[in-house]
């Protein structure tokens, strides 16, 4: 019998950078399911995921970049939206699921997440892309942190939206002859004019964006009409 993973619960109340030795900790073991709640939990988790994909605080770098998965906590809930208030569930692979690849170089294509960006359409476009990129490679999502709060949260809702959606439809098609291609996800937080930054600080957001890349888990599978 398979132990359920330890699981966490993110509201928005737990600093990133406390987080996110917890989450390299249950790695190095069994891994880890979060439950964020509303888009401060949403937002703290995916920081934190992306401050263990960038190198810890010290200047040291963890074993890889996580790969997790994310999927919607509610029933139903991929359908048309923004992802404004909605709970998710991030599943944290453990150390040895982590890619190792460097991101910029293998990500072929990028998808980039603004306030008017519609989440649906974001969702189409990452399953479209998912199913042609070569093995090794991955698709890019970013959001810029940049701006307003209400905004930034926005946006970092939609792209999970939009993976969490696209996640769904590759796991549990709705048409089964569809082609499918199930994918893990890194996260990492980038300032492209200041790469050597020590790490993201709550109140300085300008200049930093929250990279989450898909990366194919297999080749793309389409069922046969006798397999239905």
């Amino acid at each position: 019998m398979v132990a359920p993973l330890p699981r966490l619960r993110v509201d928005g109340a737990r600093c990133p950078h406390a987080l996110a030795p917890q989450l390299a900790a249950a790695a190095s073991t069994f891994g880890a399911e979060l439950h964020t709640v509303g888009q401060a939990g949403l937002l703290g988790a995916l920081l934190a995921l992306g401050q263990l994909g960038r190198g810890s605080s010290d200047g040291s770098t963890w074993a890889g970049m996580p790969a997790f998965s994310i999927a919607h906590a509610e029933a139903g809930a991929e359908g048309s939206g923004d992802g404004r208030g909605r709970e998710y569930c991030i599943r944290l692979g453990d150390a040895s699921t982590w890619v190792r690849s460097a991101l910029t170089e293998q990500v072929v294509s990028w998808l980039f997440v603004r306030t008017a960006t519609p989440a649906r359409g974001l969702a189409k476009a990452l399953a479209a892309r998912v199913a042609d990129v070569p093995q090794g490679r991955a698709v890019g999502l970013e959001a810029p942190l940049l701006g307003p709060e209400r905004p930034r949260k926005l946006r970092v809702a939609k792209l999970a939206h939009a993976v969490a959606t696209a996640h769904a439809w590759q796991v549990t098609p709705s048409i089964v002859t569809l082609p499918t291609r199930p994918f893990q996800c890194t996260a990492v937080l980038t300032k492209p004019d200041d790469p050597a930054a020590e790490g993201l600080r709550e109140g300085h957001w300008e200049g930093w964006f929250l990279q989450v890349c898909a990366w194919p888990k297999g080749p793309c599978m389409r069922q046969r009409p006798s397999d239905v």
